[in-house]
């Protein structure tokens, strides 16, 4: 890309930054779109093996491994940075400038030391070991520069479901979305599964709540689905449920927090 243009080459060579879970998962994503991965970097020689091992596999060179990022190759037309979102800065700034950057963090930033940025944010998780399909994936794109954050949405869409472009605190806000959808759900479900423990009924008779709670979500439907004591306003069960987490004092907390956010503005009081 030429600085200050918005003009940019396919990208076709590219240094990958990170080995991981993420980075792993983009194996097939780059096939798909045609990138020779020139060199890849990270911390862990075993976890570079392991990434080039998967990536030559598929009959692709064995890319050039670097720890020391500041000799990263710069006759490539971006640097790909599929690591934590605390670290985005730090690696950036390790790396030769006047190179494109892309990540893959939800909440990273649209500009990054070295050079310019875009955003390519998956809404998928990445656990290390586990396959995702791309065709599947949505993907969530922003930068600082409009023609960039185009360039980079076209290159994703080589390999993604469909890619949205959108402001950075947009792509924000989806990513909070994200952790309430994912991360805070999933949260939700283990601590019921072990309440079920608690009370000897099988984890699989909660199973058809469960299946409904899930399709009202895949629908976008569940505000209209929502149920329960604290949507009715019946202070008389939350206060039993209230008293009976009173020996686990962090779910307690959890559920009276819950409660405030469902129940009825008129009912507060009378749960307390």
């Amino acid at each position: 890309m030429e600085a200050g243009t918005g003009a940019m080459k396919p990208l076709e060579r590219v240094v990958l930054v990170g080995a991981g879970g993420l980075g792993t998962g983009l194996i097939p994503a780059l096939y798909t779109a045609g990138c020779e991965v020139v060199a890849l970097a990270g911390r862990s020689e075993s976890a570079l093996h392991a990434w080039s091992s998967a990536w030559t596999a598929g009959g692709r060179p064995k890319p050039h491994h670097v720890t020391d990022l500041s000799e990263a190759p710069q006759n490539v037309d971006a640097y790909l940075l599929a690591v934590p979102d605390k670290a985005l800065e730090s690696v950036a700034s390790l790396l030769p400038s006047s190179i494109p950057r892309i990540h893959f963090a939800g909440s990273g930033p649209d500009t990054l030391p070295g050079g310019a940025t875009a955003a390519v944010w998956p809404v998928q998780s990445f656990p290390k070991g586990q396959i995702r399909n791309w065709s599947e994936i949505h993907a969530v794109v922003s930068s600082a520069d409009g023609a960039w954050a185009e360039a980079a949405a076209d290159w994703t869409r080589q390999f993604a479901a469909s890619a949205t472009v959108v402001k950075q605190e947009q792509r924000w806000r989806a990513h909070i979305a994200a952790v309430f959808a994912a991360n805070y759900t999933n949260r939700m479900f283990a601590h019921a599964q072990e309440l079920a423990g608690q009370s000897g009924v099988p984890w699989s008779a909660f199973a058809p709540l469960v299946g409904s709670v899930c399709a009202h979500a895949a629908a976008g439907a569940s505000a209209a689905h929502q149920t329960g004591p604290a949507q009715r306003g019946d202070a008389p069960t939350l206060r039993l449920h209230l008293d009976l987490l009173l020996d686990q004092p962090a779910l307690h907390a959890l559920y009276s927090a819950c409660a405030a956010d469902l129940i009825p503005n008129s009912s507060n009081e009378s749960t307390r």
